[in-house]
């Protein structure tokens, strides 16, 4: 019954202001508005929404044990990102690489692409090939490329990963490691 008394009432406020913004020259007709009729309605009742809040998420320092006479914990970032644009996980420095050399890494170029070449200690490139990593930049994507190169001795060279540019073609983003090469 409140329900409809509410809607009742609204009829009439709608009935008023339509009233009042008529010409003045017409004038209206009063039709009765039909009487409000006594069955009721059960209505199920509503629950409240609850709404959370949530923040966005956000790297949290995970703490970590200080060896000391007391025990306390300091906070480290959990996530540590690469101030190059291309890093060479594979062959470590100084390690003794054997034709062909896996070579791996992370990239963050364009187009993802990456020109890999092994060169010897004078600069001459013993081997040379290109992959695309995972991704391309903005974001950072993985690459990985068994390069085979020829020597024939040992002697000290180095894995170059890089990438050019696309307005003139010239090396950007230049990474290298310095290894052993073996014939």
């Amino acid at each position: 019954m409140r329900y409809a008394a509410k809607g009742l009432i609204s009829a009439l406020f709608l009935s008023v202001l339509l009233t009042s913004c008529m010409k003045p020259k017409e004038t209206p007709t009063a039709t009765p508005l039909p009487a409000p009729t006594a069955t009721a309605t059960k209505v199920p009742a509503v629950t409240p929404a609850v709404v959370t809040a949530t923040r966005p998420a956000t790297t949290v320092p995970s703490p970590t044990a200080v060896a000391s006479p007391t025990a306390s914990a300091t906070a480290s970032p959990t996530v540590v990102p690469s101030v190059t644009n291309i890093d060479i996980s594979s062959p470590k420095p100084g390690d003794r690489v054997k034709s062909p050399v896996h070579i791996t890494g992370t990239a963050m170029v364009f187009e993802a692409h990456v020109e890999i070449a092994v060169k010897d200690a004078t600069g001459k490139t013993l081997g040379s090939g290109s992959t695309n990593a995972s991704r391309g930049a903005p974001e950072r994507g993985t690459y990985a490329l068994d390069l085979p190169f020829k020597t024939d001795k040992e002697q000290e060279g180095t894995v170059e990963v890089f990438s050019r540019s696309f307005k003139d073609g010239s090396i950007e983003n230049l990474a290298k490691v310095r290894v052993t090469l073996l014939p």
